[in-house]
C-alpha cells in the first residue's frame, strides 16, 4: 500500500475529492439508517465506528492540501486500528464486553482528573458531571472484573485476510506517529518553501490508501451489523473500491441510483437476530 506497490497507479487529486465526498455522504445515509430504530450496543458501535472513520477521512481530506502529510498519516492509522478492533469486536461477539469495558476506562480517567489535587479544584465540574446511575452502573461492572485488551494489530490484519494492512499500513503509518529523527521534515520543506535534495514522495498514497481503508470499514461495518442491506448499497462500497483501480464512473452512477430512490425508501431491514 505504499508507493513502492508496482501495479498502483494514483488518481488526480480532484478524483480523490470527489470520491471522498460521495463516501462521506453515503456514510451519513448509513448512519441516518441506524438512527431510524432503537439501536442495541451492537449496531451503535459499528454506527459510531464508521462516523468516525468517515470524519478521520474528512480531516485527511482538509490536511492534504496543506502538506500536512504527516498528520494524514497519523490520522490513517487510526482508521486501519479501528478496522481491526471491528474485525475482532465482530469476530469474538465482544461489543457488550468493549461497550462496559469503554465505560469504565473513561469513567475513571475522568475520576481521575477530578481528583488530581493540583487542577482538579480548578475544573469546570459540569463538564466531569456524573450522574447516580453512571456511578451505579461503574461499581457494577468493577464487580465483575471485566477482562478486555485492545486487539493485537498485526494478529488483527492476519485474521482479517489481509496481513499487508499491518506491514503496508499500519506499521508504516506508526512511523508518523511515534516521534523519529526525520519527523517534520516535510513540515520544514513546506513551511520555509525550500526544495528537497531528494525525489519527493507522491503523497497521494495516503488519499489512495485512507479512502481504500474506509470502504473495508464500511463493508464490514455491513455484514456485522443486524440489519440487512439493500444491494445497491453494497454495490456503492464496491464501486468505490473500484474507483481507486480507475473506474471512475461506476460509483457515481450507482449514487445517482441511490439518490433518486428518493428519501423515503429504507434501505435496510432488521434481521432475525436484530429484532
Amino acid at each position: 500500500m505504499t508507493q513502492t506497490y508496482d501495479t498502483l497507479h494514483y488518481l488526480p487529486e480532484s478524483e480523490y475529492y470527489d470520491l471522498f465526498g460521495a463516501l462521506r455522504d453515503f456514510t451519513t445515509l448509513l448512519l441516518f439508517e441506524f438512527a431510524r430504530s432503537p439501536s442495541g450496543v451492537r449496531d451503535t458501535v459499528i454506527r459510531n465506528f464508521i462516523a468516525r472513520g468517515a470524519a478521520t477521512l474528512d480531516s485527511i481530506s482538509r490536511l492534504w492540501p496543506q502538506h500536512r502529510y504527516g498528520d494524514c498519516w497519523a490520522l490513517f492509522r487510526t482508521l486501519v486500528d479501528r478496522l481491526f478492533h471491528l474485525h475482532v469486536l465482530a469476530e469474538r461477539d465482544e461489543f457488550e464486553l468493549f461497550d462496559d469495558w469503554s465505560f469504565v476506562k473513561q469513567f475513571e480517567a475522568r475520576n481521575r482528573a477530578l481528583s488530581d489535587k493540583e487542577f482538579g479544584p480548578r475544573l469546570d465540574h459540569s463538564a466531569f458531571h456524573t450522574t447516580e446511575a453512571q456511578k451505579s452502573r461503574y461499581k457494577s461492572l468493577k464487580a465483575k472484573n471485566l477482562v478486555w485488551s485492545r486487539p493485537n494489530p498485526e494478529h488483527a490484519a492476519r485474521s482479517l485476510g489481509l496481513p499487508f494492512l499491518y506491514t503496508f499500513a499500519y506499521d508504516f503509518a506508526s512511523t508518523h506517529v511515534h516521534p523519529m529523527a526525520n519527523d517534520g521534515e516535510q513540515e520544514f520543506l513546506a513551511l520555509t518553501g525550500l526544495k528537497p535534495g531528494d525525489a519527493p514522495l507522491d503523497n497521494r498514497v495516503v488519499l489512495h490508501n485512507s479512502a481504500l481503508v474506509h470502504t473495508v470499514l464500511l463493508q464490514h461495518a455491513l455484514n456485522s451489523s443486524t440489519f440487512r442491506w439493500r444491494n445497491l448499497i453494497y454495490d456503492f462500497v464496491d464501486a468505490a473500491r473500484r474507483a481507486l483501480t480507475g473506474d471512475l464512473q461506476a460509483y457515481r452512477l450507482v449514487f445517482i441510483k441511490i439518490g433518486h430512490a428518493g428519501p423515503e425508501v429504507a434501505w435496510s431491514e432488521r434481521s432475525s437476530q436484530g429484532a
